[in-house]
């Protein structure tokens, strides 16, 4: 079984009517490994935690009674801690706030699908990094509106990932996205009065559960705009806000260990073209997953 099908699949884990989905901040020890515990969830009467790795950032449910406290300052240095210390170091910024790098050779391709009012993705994309390697590794930023106006393009990236021809970490990018183009950045986005971060976060969650995907660390602002105290919320959520070391479509350059942003809605055509630019100059480039950010 690929590793990312351990990190997040389509089928193989049930979930039944969920009555109790809260946020918690707990470092537990499960059949001799340290997992960051930052969800409970009750199903009927079965409580479970929801888990990532510290090392190798992979989420899975476990027992809740199986689970023993561990004690954090062990934990420093795990891969998810150094993470967390990087992404939340001051200091706090308007616009693309987060992790922008996760270092070493590797380029990292993340695409956001946004709210949008276009019918179909980019299929010119998707075949350009199916034909460039079997499996490439692509973080999938997804907002619960797109997915729900784009029922049947969200079943064919879902089938990508099952047969292999893309390994996909799906990120949580909010269920609403909501925005407004005559608003200011200042108000705008979760930074608008109508936004409630966890219950954005959250609700994205528990649909993802209820058709079976395990929710990744992984978290991008709508439009990269945040705040310090969406950041200190979301800090207290467990989650790892990605910025962007290269947003293709404003003409940014991609550097080894950097993150690069596309978006797959149709809303900037210009970006694929800039990123197929790049693939064609750059054959060479290796883009990496998971496993590369742990060494």
């Amino acid at each position: 079984m690929r590793f990312w099908m351990g990190m997040l699949f389509w089928a193989g884990v049930c979930f039944g009517e969920i009555v109790r989905y809260e946020p918690l901040s707990l470092d537990v020890w499960y059949q001799g490994r340290f997992y960051h515990a930052f969800r409970l969830l009750e199903e009927s009467s079965a409580q479970s935690y929801l888990v990532f790795d510290h090392q190798t950032l992979q989420t899975q449910k476990i027992p809740l009674q199986e689970a023993k406290i561990a004690p954090g300052a062990a934990l420093e240095d795990s891969l998810y801690k150094k993470m967390m210390r990087e992404a939340y170091k001051p200091p706090r910024l308007l616009a693309n706030d987060g992790l922008k790098s996760f270092g070493g050779e590797s380029h990292y391709l993340s695409v956001d699908l946004c709210p949008s009012r276009h019918k179909g993705f980019e299929e010119r994309l998707w075949t350009l990094l199916e034909a460039r390697q079997k499996a490439f590794p692509v973080i999938v930023c997804v907002s619960g509106r797109w997915m729900d106006s784009h029922k049947e393009e969200w079943a064919a990236l879902i089938q990508k990932e099952r047969q292999g021809s893309l390994e996909i970490l799906w990120c949580n990018h909010t269920y609403d996205h909501f925005y407004e183009k005559n608003l200011p950045l200042e108000r705008n986005f979760l930074r608008h009065e109508s936004q409630n971060l966890s219950k954005e976060v959250l609700q994205l969650e528990k649909r993802w559960l209820k058709e079976g995907i395990l929710p990744s660390p992984f978290f991008r602002f709508p439009g990269l705009i945040s705040s310090p105290s969406l950041m200190q919320e979301l800090q207290k959520l467990g989650l790892i806000p990605l910025g962007a070391q290269a947003w293709m479509a404003k003409g940014e350059i991609p550097q080894k260990g950097g993150i690069i942003l596309l978006h797959g809605n149709l809303n900037e055509p210009l970006g694929i073209d800039l990123f197929e630019r790049f693939l064609e100059e750059n054959q060479g480039a290796h883009f990496g997953g998971v496993k590369e950010m742990q060494n």
